[in-house]
């Protein structure tokens, strides 16, 4: 944990001046070659819409494709029976007025919230889209769509249109199943055609081919990797792949090797594809709205049958997704391994590209009742201004903002600020409370041993860098222990652990209890746990304790 007050001061000003980022363009380029589609990224990074699209799926655009049909005789090769096409979603938005309306929407677990309408042609991608008419700096418009039956928070929100999205295996069907499949697949492309929504090869087939043909469903699969410069290329870990072809939207997890499939078929190409680095087992990677929203990585469209896509570390992809297989890996490989304790589920990450100074914290915000007045209390009665008070009501639990050139250097941050998430878990809030106070108190920095909260400072930075050490080590093979020139004295633990017989991580992690506040409880609670006093006493001892 670094450098807390000054990276208060470095996240204001990102919020208030945006976040730079590499001027290096990409190209999403379609793996199906039939699209001959390229897709520009904005090097500022944010989306730029083209034209608005009719939305074939509207209940509106739906009848009037069934009427088509109908007026046509197309109908009678598949029934006779009529079918009432009523809403069965809607199409919404939703402008939250501040970052508390924001939380609610994203703590919505039903919601898939896009910040750009769906209805709209994107001509560059980019990380993030802000509606002009929104002040910038305030939370913009939220689209999605919502069943019919959805009961709406207390934020500003609009029906922008009722949909009908065919569903093949709704329990509600008229027709016997083979009929109401098709006649649900007519309908839905005579929709798109009359709403100009087929590609060039699509309205070239429906001419070649005779009635009765429509494209086929696909659910599309795909790998999504990342360029691991130790390793080489690896599976993004369980991160969350979203889709959408107008309001048609679905999602659905990558495995531990990047595989995905989604769940909804898609009949049209032109498909929308995001990476939203939301894990599977719960934590977030926050990014495009600071630390509001969990980080979009906008990958372009592409053909129904899937996309692949490689990171490499010129993308700023790169950045989220190796953050993301690191805390994946120290969650859900390490921890185990060792016997220490997971960082809590909902763990909130935030992390950007810097080429400035090197800066991380583990807050730990997000996980401490900060709207507890009680703690409201201590933190002021511990010098903690209002404006820092008020930013903690927003912060995540990590932060790091560094500008890293390979995989390892990256996961010896995450593994060591993650290891005082797993610290917290074990001393709680007060214990942390005490130690964010302690370094605000000593200007950022760690101080010298002989400050009022200095003990707690100790401890939480002996395992820090010593834990991170032994999964850095265990991940690549090698690894540096950080802190030997700091007062604390990391290599302390590291002594315990390669000279004393039986002592292991996990048994100095037990020790790491709320009451553990200083060298002197932690010497004594391992001695009162473990015994080998004389040799605990003299590691402590031979590093001044």
């Amino acid at each position: 944990m670094k450098k807390t007050v000054k990276l208060l001061i470095v996240m204001q000003l990102l919020i208030l001046f945006g976040i730079s980022s590499c001027k290096k363009d990409e190209v999403f380029i379609n793996n199906d070659t039939s699209l001959h589609q390229e897709v520009k990224q904005n090097p500022e990074g944010k989306i730029v819409l083209g034209k608005k699209l009719k939305n074939a799926y509207s209940v509106e655009n739906m009848r009037k494709a069934y009427e088509s049909l109908k007026a046509q005789n197309k109908l009678k090769s598949i029934s006779s029976d009529e079918i009432d096409i009523r809403a069965n979603c809607l199409y919404v938005r939703f402008l939250p007025k501040d970052s508390t309306d924001l939380n609610i929407l994203w703590n919505d677990t039903s919601l898939e919230l896009f910040d750009y309408p769906l209805d709209y042609e994107i001509k560059e991608e980019g990380y993030y889209y802000q509606d002009p008419d929104i002040p910038k700096g305030q939370p913009t418009w939220q689209y999605t769509v919502v069943p019919v039956d959805y009961v709406f928070p207390d934020i500003e929100h609009e029906v922008i249109e009722e949909c009908f999205i065919p569903d093949e295996d709704s329990e509600e069907k008229k027709l016997k199943s083979s009929d109401y499949k098709n006649l649900l697949a007519a309908i839905e492309y005579e929709s798109m055609k009359l709403t100009d929504n087929l590609t060039a090869e699509e309205k070239e087939q429906s001419n070649l081919k005779s009635w009765g043909w429509w494209p086929s469903k696909k659910n599309p699969t795909g790998y999504i990797k990342v360029y691991n410069t130790s390793k080489g290329l690896e599976g993004v870990m369980r991160v969350k792949v979203r889709t959408h072809r107008i309001v048609n939207i679905s999602s659905t997890y990558t495995n531990e090797n990047g595989y995905y499939r989604i769940p909804r078929g898609y009949r049209f190409n032109n498909v929308h594809y995001a990476l939203i680095f939301k894990n599977a087992t719960g934590f977030k990677i926050w990014g495009n709205w600071a630390f509001l929203a969990p980080a979009r990585y906008n990958m372009g469209w592409h053909s129904k049958t899937g996309y692949s896509k490689e990171i490499y570390t010129n993308s700023k992809a790169w950045l989220w997704s190796t953050v993301n297989n690191g805390t994946y890996i120290y969650r859900e490989k390490l921890c185990p391994k060792f016997g220490i304790n997971k960082p809590p589920s909902s763990l909130r990450l935030w992390t950007v590209r810097s080429g400035g100074e090197n800066l991380g914290s583990a807050p730990m915000a997000r996980q401490i009742s900060l709207s507890s007045s009680s703690l409201h209390d201590l933190l002021i009665g511990l010098g903690v201004t209002w404006g820092t008070w008020y930013m903690s009501l927003v912060m995540p639990d990590i932060f790091i903002i560094k500008n890293f050139k390979n995989t390892k250097e990256a996961y010896s941050t995450i593994f060591h600020e993650l290891s005082h998430a797993s610290h917290y878990t074990k001393a709680g809030k007060w214990y942390w409370l005490k130690y964010i106070a302690g370094i605000i108190d000593n200007g950022g920095d760690y101080g010298d041993g002989t400050g009022g909260n200095d003990g707690y400072i100790g401890v939480g930075e002996m395992w820090g860098n010593y834990f991170g050490y032994i999964c850095e080590k265990y991940y690549f093979g090698s690894a540096g222990l950080g802190g030997t020139n700091d007062w604390y004295q990391p290599f302390i633990l590291y002594d315990i652990d390669n000279n004393i017989y039986g002592m292991t991580p996990h048994k100095i992690f037990t020790c790491l209890q709320s009451n553990v506040r200083s060298h002197q409880e932690l010497k004594s609670k391992l001695i009162s746990y473990y015994g080998h006093s004389s040799q605990i006493n003299q590691i402590f001892s031979n590093y001044g304790f």
